[in-house]
């Protein structure tokens, strides 16, 4: 959002001289000559985990994988963004291989500290996870884990009272149609069914979520993680898994149906299922969900 609204004054105002766009856009490339030159070992997954990068909870759906590093320490708010060591590496299945799509950078912020300035130019997103509102969702549902959790983060991720994390992504190989910097990337679905590169131009991005549903870990990685954290009844729980497979059935329809229909077929699918998902949880339940991200860049997703 801050990047979108600074791209807008910016064509209002007509402030920007040609000078200066090109001036930022050619730091830009020279920061993701960076990572990329620095990441190009971790294209082979089994050299990530030589190295000991660990997997940080499960794959989600238009993002895959998140691996960190243990004792890389983000930097903090005015502090310098050091380009070729990520803090996170972001796998995805493709083809039956892990395959490095992109890559996360954190820095941590005090409650009222802006959003980091991050990359050159005004196109970087960033999106913040607030760790006291996530550790008091968890206190309601799983005290244990928030006792432990909260432990971490006061000795080693927020000891001087920084307990704020805006993180931002940056996709590789210029495949994402949002942009390198999006919070989600939405071609990756797509790759994962064999899709043709570009087979996702024009489509909304509630396809993309659809699609995600398509292969056998879909409702898996779409469920998971926001049921841990909702932590509903059994009965709810099992509700939400078989509406899911439904509509996961009524993707994969849509795919061997005629190709001109499957874009907007899906996406309906995807738009019924987060209705039904709507109507299964209570209020608390989806603000425990929602409480993960404090300012999350796409509602398409529930």
């Amino acid at each position: 959002m801050r990047a979108l609204l600074a791209a807008m004054i910016l064509t209002l105002a007509g402030a920007m001289p040609a000078g200066a766009a090109e001036g930022w856009r050619s730091s830009q490339a020279r920061q993701i000559a960076e990572i990329h030159a620095a990441v190009a070992k971790y294209r082979d997954f089994a050299a990530a985990k030589a190295e000991g990068w660990r997997l940080f909870g499960g794959a989600v759906p238009l993002m895959g994988e998140h691996w960190s590093l243990r004792g890389s320490q983000p930097p903090v708010t005015g502090e310098a963004i050091d380009f070729s060591r990520p803090h996170n590496l972001m796998y995805h299945e493709i083809g039956g291989d892990k395959v490095l799509v992109g890559v996360a950078y954190l820095v941590r912020i005090a409650e009222l500290d802006p959003l980091p300035e991050g990359f050159a130019g005004p196109e970087d997103r960033w999106h913040v996870h607030n760790l006291d509102v996530i550790l008091a969702a968890l206190r309601e549902v799983r005290p244990l884990a928030a006792w432990l959790g909260g432990g971490v983060v006061d000795r080693w991720i927020a000891p001087d009272g920084r307990r704020r994390l805006a993180i931002v992504h940056v996709w590789l190989d210029g495949r994402n149609p949002d942009g390198d910097f999006a919070d989600r990337d939405r071609s990756l679905p797509y790759l994962r069914l064999g899709m043709p590169m570009g087979a996702w131009d024009g489509h909304e991005i509630e396809t993309a979520y659809g699609l995600s549903l398509a292969s056998a870990e879909g409702c898996d990685e779409t469920l998971r993680g926001k049921l841990w954290l909702a932590a509903p009844s059994r009965s709810t729980r099992r509700a939400a898994f078989a509406a899911c497979e439904r509509a996961a059935e009524d993707v994969r329809t849509a795919l061997a149906g005629p190709h001109e229909a499957m874009p907007g077929s899906v996406a309906q699918v995807w738009r019924r299922l987060r209705a039904e998902m709507d109507l299964l949880f209570t209020k608390r339940e989806k603000d425990r969900m929602a409480s993960l991200v404090e300012s999350p860049g796409c509602s398409a997703g529930f």
